[in-house]
């Protein structure tokens, strides 16, 4: 059995699902912009800049899915988290991911 991305999945099941109705669209477009390592606090700030350029990704997508577990899990086990002028300096590494995840939340809602 060849294993698809998720993404692939996702596509087809939104495509059958939910097809497109809009004239001059094949489809709906799913893409895994994900990044090997990084986490809620690296995309919590990188949304940030994200949002300034009109032309950006974020602004024409329909949904967007936010899932950090792995790789928030791996970075909290690591000694240290932040640098000293971190945001979330002195809150636990759970805390840490709770004030990351919801500044993303929070520009996405902003847009």
């Amino acid at each position: 059995k060849v294993r698809q991305p998720w993404t692939v999945l996702m596509e087809k099941w939104l495509n059958t699902r939910f097809p497109c109705k809009e004239k001059g669209r094949s489809g709906h477009s799913v893409e895994n912009k994900c990044m090997h390592g990084m986490g809620s606090d690296y995309f919590a700030t990188q949304m940030a800049g994200w949002k300034q350029d009109p032309q950006h990704w974020l602004h024409a997508a329909d949904l967007v899915v936010l899932e950090f577990a792995v790789n928030d899990i791996e970075r909290r086990l690591k000694a240290r988290w932040c640098d000293p002028l971190c945001p979330t300096e002195g809150l636990n590494k759970d805390s840490q991911i709770q004030f990351w995840t919801e500044a993303m939340l929070r520009q996405l809602l902003s847009l």
